[in-house]
């Protein structure tokens, strides 16, 4: 869903979003995602803000098994254009402008917006439950199923080697 952001006129315009986003790999919701969000227009600049609301597909980091998420957003954006980035050879984003981002044209894309804070909101480890066991290194169960009996020595990886320095016999 695209907004002509010549159209949009000075009190700003609501927009109602409705729609699933899927991108294979990178995120999936189930059922649609839906935003009320207000475009509103001061010179170049664009603000966006409202809620988005929906429910994500996420793998748990732990266990690999997928499970659903919801998700309630409210966002407050500000969209400059993306000529006034071109102008200088190198750009460092500060601290207090994490919530702005760039437009291209004359054209604001909603549906690449939503899916943008979406992203930016999935947990950097997502956990099916809190408590989640994982799957055993061993034999690869899921623990959360099933317990299985490989024998787990609490042995450090980096210090293995110092296990075969002891076996060895000299005179």
């Amino acid at each position: 869903m695209k907004v002509n952001l010549e159209e949009i006129e000075k009190g700003g315009v609501d927009i109602d979003f409705s729609g699933s986003i899927k991108e294979p790999g990178i995120i999936e919701t189930i059922g649609n995602v839906v935003a009320h969000l207000h475009i509103g227009k001061d010179l170049n600049e664009i603000q966006v803000s409202g809620e988005i609301k929906g429910k994500l597909k996420l793998q748990c980091s732990r266990c690999l098994c997928y499970f659903h998420k919801k998700v309630k957003l409210n966002i407050e954006l500000s969209y400059l254009p993306i000529e006034d980035i071109n102008k200088e050879e190198k750009y460092e984003i500060r601290k207090d402008e994490s919530n702005i981002s760039y437009y291209k044209g004359d054209e604001l894309n909603i549906t690449e917006v939503i899916q943008e804070q979406l992203l930016l909101n999935i947990p950097i480890k997502p956990l099916c439950e809190e408590n989640c066991k994982g799957l055993c290194p061993i034999c690869g169960a899921n623990l959360n199923i099933e317990n299985c009996d490989c024998k787990k020595e609490q042995v450090d990886y980096r210090f293995s080697i110092l296990k075969e320095f002891f076996k060895r016999k000299e005179c």
